[in-house]
């Protein structure tokens, strides 16, 4: 697609959908207006993010002694997660209630929006504390993140297996996951 044919289409888009296609329309630039040369043609994150935005992210990372704090509460990866796991159950409400944000086809739907519940739930960068979107009539179950679970799947278990099958003790493992993570587990 060209640059001219792609920022023509980007008129007919809403203004997320606009924001998130100039970052991809700047990356197929930056490639001659073909796909990225990388891993089946997907644009490297750091090219979708470009050195400005990444310096702010180091930025953000720094503790108060200078060094970098990139896992634990509070994190900037924790951060990171927190941004793109809302993002993605925004769109997964968007897609069970069959319309996106502020659009008009959700007026008298009879279904819709209704605020956020606050969750904590373990990452593979520590606790992050997450707004979950929710809808009226209460029938929206995220997928992502779901109801009543407090883990997101992928990672803390498999470690922690693994860690015990390399002949760690639980003490260790916990301590581990107290440095590490700033959580506490039981016996």
């Amino acid at each position: 697609m060209s640059t001219t044919r792609g920022r023509a289409a980007l008129a007919a888009v809403g203004q997320d959908q606009r924001d998130d296609a100039s970052v991809l329309l700047g990356a197929a630039a930056h490639y001659g207006g073909e796909k990225s040369p990388h891993r089946g043609g997907e644009v490297p994150l750091r090219d979708l993010l470009g050195d400005q935005v990444l310096d702010l992210l180091l930025e953000r990372s720094r503790d108060g002694a200078g060094g970098l704090r990139l896992t634990g509460e509070g994190s900037m990866l924790g951060e990171l997660v927190k941004a793109v796991l809302e993002r993605a159950l925004e769109g997964e409400l968007s897609s069970h209630l069959g319309y996106g944000k502020h659009e008009v086809a959700g007026h008298g739907s009879g279904d819709s929006r209704n605020g956020r519940i606050g969750k904590t739930v373990q990452t593979g960068v520590g606790p992050v504390r997450l707004a979950v979107p929710r809808d009226r009539a209460g029938t929206f179950e995220p997928i992502l993140v779901p109801k009543r679970a407090g883990r997101v799947s992928g990672g803390l278990d498999d470690m922690i297996i693994s860690l015990y099958s390399h002949g760690m003790s639980v003490r260790d493992i916990q301590h581990h996951l107290r440095q590490i993570y700033d959580t506490e587990l039981s016996h």
